[in-house]
């Protein structure tokens, strides 16, 4: 299986700053789509899971400010087994958007899939949020069947792709930049890890914009191996 013809298989060294999205200097209203997944306590350099909390909100206090006035953010998260509880990662997150102005008006479960792991999470959460009272741009992509699906997934990872552990399937991305944005719209990933956001939305002829602390995520900004 090859790549698809709608995911970007060169360089996207151009599109990633390598710095915290918590000083993320995007002009305002000039992003119509946000995708992202925030990075877990143990990808990040937080020491609590209250501090991971406070960067979540910091950088999606700029998602929000740099947003248009009808876009979207829509984030992937997997809630977090931990000493005997689950730290649910969604409703904080949910908590945070909202209380900055932003609705959540659709709520999926990505399955990675069907098997059993009784240490992992074997699901994720695809929340999606726009305006509290203006409706976001969409298309008819999001009145698809397809779209409308409360599970999606799982979904072939395509060969040769480099990815990192809170990476999502490139298909997720595609059903979100054809759903809510147009061509030449801005979309942005805060923590673009190895680049899907960005390799998707240039695929769909979008401009992509991605922040990444990580500098040794660089291999993975490189040209695919297409052969």
């Amino acid at each position: 299986m090859g790549f698809p013809d709608w995911m970007f298989t060169g360089s996207i060294r151009r599109t990633v700053r390598v710095r915290s999205s918590e000083f993320l200097s995007e002009e305002a209203a000039s992003v119509q789509l946000v995708i992202t997944s925030p990075p877990d306590l143990s990808e990040s350099n937080c020491a609590n899971w209250s501090e991971l909390f406070d960067l979540y909100e910091s950088v999606f206090i700029g998602c929000v400010g740099a947003l248009a006035s009808n876009g979207v953010i829509a984030v992937v998260v997997t809630n977090r087994k931990w000493k005997g509880t689950i730290v649910a990662k969604d409703a904080r997150i949910a908590a945070i958007l909202e209380s900055k102005g932003m609705r959540l008006f659709a709520h999926k479960i990505l399955v990675r899939t069907w098997g059993i792991d009784l240490y992992r999470m074997c699901y994720s959460h695809l929340l999606c949020f726009w305006r509290k009272g203006r409706p976001g741009k969409s298309t008819a992509d999001y009145r698809s069947h397809a779209f409308r699906r409360d599970i999606w997934g799982p979904f072939d990872k395509p060969p040769r792709v480099i990815s990192n552990p809170n990476s999502f399937a490139p298909e997720v991305v595609k059903r979100l930049v054809l759903a809510f944005s147009h061509p030449a719209d801005l979309i942005l990933d805060p923590f673009c890890g190895a680049g899907t956001t960005q390799r998707v939305a240039l695929g769909l002829n979008r401009r992509a914009k991605g922040y990444e602390a990580n500098a040794d995520l660089r291999a993975c900004w490189k040209a695919l191996p297409v052969a």
